[in-house]
């Protein structure tokens, strides 16, 4: 995978973990992932997305 659209995670408000390991992302949107605790996202070699408190407030793990 290469792109998430920017309204992928929109509803889904009560996701806690995510992963999105060993695809071609560059960045992923994080409007909707206010719940988020756990972020996997090895092997995207690309990924230049730096999360801040403010986009993920309740992530806790992010490998």
């Amino acid at each position: 995978m290469k792109t998430i659209h920017r309204d992928a995670f929109l509803y889904l408000t009560a996701l806690t973990n995510l992963d999105l390991s060993l695809n071609s992302l560059s960045s992923i949107p994080t409007t909707g992932l206010s719940s988020l605790n756990q972020l996997k996202l090895t092997g995207n070699l690309q990924m230049k997305n730096v999360f801040t408190a403010k986009s993920l407030p309740k992530l806790r793990s992010e490998s």
